[in-house]
């Protein structure tokens, strides 16, 4: 919680990606833990919805 004191109002690193329109880093934060949970036969309908968006938003300016 200090840590996030300290910080006060800033965007994080993904939001920043997709302003500058660079890959973030999805595949390697929500997407693992997606599949880590998919394997575990956990759901997490929350993160695979936020990690879907993500990764739509990266396709709608990496794909072009």
């Amino acid at each position: 919680m200090a840590y996030l004191e300290e910080a006060g109002v800033h965007k994080d690193s993904m939001c920043a990606d997709i302003e500058h329109r660079k890959p973030t880093e999805i595949d390697f934060l929500g997407g693992k833990v997606v599949a880590y949970a998919r394997e575990a036969g956990i759901s997490v309908p929350f993160l695979t919805t936020m990690t879907n968006l993500v990764k739509t938003l990266e396709s709608s300016y990496l794909d072009k």
